[in-house]
């Protein structure tokens, strides 16, 4: 099983515990400067077809039995949408739970300081009611993108429950 879910909802800490279920980092297809590659400085650039990569390795991780936490990128959630044969489901926060989201986000990257965290939280910042709206759509009116959803009504949820009812389903 494939899932998609939303920046910050725990994907890493599951992952962590759990060793059936993997955090697909999407950060690992960035390609540096050739002068820079070693210590990941400098300019970084993707290529266009990055997440055809992603996706397939999301692909053959679920084939080997895993549970395959992918990142909400809008081409690959289009991608795997069309081209899995594997079960895709999605994961992501209420709109209502907006400010609560963004202090969880926030409170991330005081903590971590990592580069990643902090681009999380001004994506959110600035895209959060728009990525929501996006994905309720296409869990409601969109193209048949997903065999299931969990939507997250509630900031004390329990990931791990979450997955274990999509799991429960297959």
């Amino acid at each position: 099983m494939i899932i998609t879910g939303y920046q910050g909802i725990g994907k890493t800490s599951l992952a962590s515990k759990n060793n059936k279920i993997i955090d697909l980092e999407s950060s690992s297809f960035w390609k540096y400067e050739e002068d820079n590659a070693l210590n990941r400085t400098g300019n970084k650039t993707r290529h266009d077809d990055w997440y055809i990569y992603y996706a397939q390795v999301a692909q053959d991780l679920s084939r080997q039995g895993y549970t395959v936490f992918v990142s909400c990128h809008e081409e690959v959630r289009k991608y795997l949408s069309i081209h899995n044969l594997e079960r895709f489901c999605a994961i992501f926060p209420s709109k209502s739970l907006k400010e609560d989201w963004l202090k969880r986000l926030k409170r991330r990257y005081d903590f971590s300081k990592s580069e990643k965290d902090l681009r999380a939280y001004e994506h959110a910042l600035k895209y959060y009611d728009q990525d929501i709206q996006q994905l309720w759509y296409e869990c409601q009116y969109g193209e048949e993108y997903y065999h299931d959803v969990r939507i997250i009504e509630d900031i004390n949820y329990d990931l791990e429950e979450l997955v274990k009812s999509l799991q429960k389903v297959n």
